[in-house]
């Protein structure tokens, strides 16, 4: 994978942090596809919940600090997906797994899945 696809890939996952940090200014909203969709498991059940519930739960929390390390990224001409350990002051550690396509501009997340780490 070359250097710049995967900063372009990258962009995308910076959007959401970026909308973690400041969700009323609406740039994690411009990371994800208009139909993306977050899934979790709650109480040994799937959730499968169109992204602007993400959206919702962010702006009712407000800014906050966050950070992320990258776990892995792998791309292909015009699909990806990329782990990461996100870190958010107010709600905690997760693992963020994100499926990526690539339309005539840019990459975006159209799907969101997550799980909590404990501890």
């Amino acid at each position: 994978m070359s250097e710049e696809i995967k900063k372009e890939v990258l962009k995308a996952i910076e959007l959401y942090i970026e909308g973690g940090k400041n969700p009323a200014g609406g740039a994690g909203k411009k990371a994800f596809a208009q139909w993306a969709t977050m899934s979790y498991n709650e109480n040994g059940k799937l959730v499968t919940v169109p992204i602007q519930t993400l959206f919702s739960i962010m702006e009712s929390i407000g800014p906050e600090d966050v950070s992320y390390t990258i776990k892995n990224i792998t791309v292909s001409p015009t699909v990806a997906t990329v782990s990461i350990e996100s870190s958010f002051s107010k709600i905690g550690k997760f693992n963020d797994m994100f499926t990526l396509v690539k339309d005539e501009h840019d990459w975006k997340i159209v799907s969101k899945v997550y799980d909590v780490i404990k501890g």
